[in-house]
């Protein structure tokens, strides 16, 4: 049998070894919140193009100020806790649309069957006849 050979590592060597290591941990931190806050920016900008801003303020106020909150903390390089931000970002977003949905809706049904600002209703006119009508 051969002997068992061991590999001696120099000092230098394992520093360089453990920095990749934790190179490599710390970017993996940092592609994960970029990737979620991606994700919490697209999600704002549909629900601000399905005018979640107008239908369903609460919701869209808050996707918005957690997704300016993940944005501050990943420059600050908190990267962890600025993913959860903008997990919170997304599920707001998407409640935003959810929201903004229905009362869009609820709005529509309003102003269909809502009567006229001069007190009519807004039902049509059947069409009249005057008695002078001879036929």
């Amino acid at each position: 049998m051969a002997p068992c050979t061991r590999i001696r590592w120099s000092a230098a060597a394992r520093v360089v070894v453990l920095a990749l290591a934790l190179g490599a941990i710390a970017a993996c931190g940092s592609v994960s919140a970029s990737t979620a806050l991606s994700d919490a920016t697209r999600d704002l900008r549909e629900a601000k193009q399905q005018k979640a801003d107008e239908f369903a303020v609460y919701y869209y106020t808050r996707a918005d100020i957690y997704l300016q909150k993940a944005k501050k903390l990943n420059g600050m390089g908190h990267y962890q806790v600025a993913q959860e931000y903008a997990r919170v970002s997304s599920e707001a977003a998407a409640k935003s649309l959810d929201v903004a949905r229905i009362n869009k809706d609820q709005a529509a049904r309003r102003d269909k069957f809502a009567p006229n600002k001069d007190g009519k209703d807004a039902a049509p006119e059947a069409p009249g006849f005057t008695p002078s009508d001879r036929r």
